[in-house]
């Protein structure tokens, strides 16, 4: 009978961890959860989102060139005067939309790299 006893023992003490974790071996780690790709019927949502963000921009371009003419004077510019001389690419005193797009692409291209930076570079 302690015979039994044991071996019932012994078997709930090796079957746990596969009941906890779901594996045989306890050692072993869990599998880390893939990346999923987006589903077909998740891709209309991406796109609604790429073009709210689109329109956002578009919108606070609109807020910021008063006069426009397409291009943001210092007289316009009503945040930190160190990030227009940062975003004013060419140093002509505008910021235009390409100097914009420029530095967005170069931002995002930098965080994928670095995710820890946080500031592009100051010419």
């Amino acid at each position: 009978m302690k015979a039994f006893f044991n071996f019932c023992l012994f078997l709930v003490l090796c079957l746990t961890p596969m009941a906890i974790y779901g594996q045989s071996d306890p050692t072993q780690q869990p599998a880390t959860p893939q990346i999923q790709q987006p589903t077909e019927r998740q891709k209309p949502r991406l796109r609604n989102q790429r073009q709210q963000r689109q329109m956002k921009m578009r919108k606070a371009w609109l807020r910021l060139d008063i006069n426009q003419d397409q291009r943001i004077s210092r007289e316009e510019w009503n945040k930190r005067p160190k990030a227009f001389d940062r975003l004013d690419a060419d140093h002509d005193g505008f910021i235009t939309r390409e100097e914009m797009r420029k530095m967005r692409e170069l931002r995002r291209n930098r965080n994928r790299s670095n995710p820890t930076a946080t500031k592009p570079p100051v010419n």
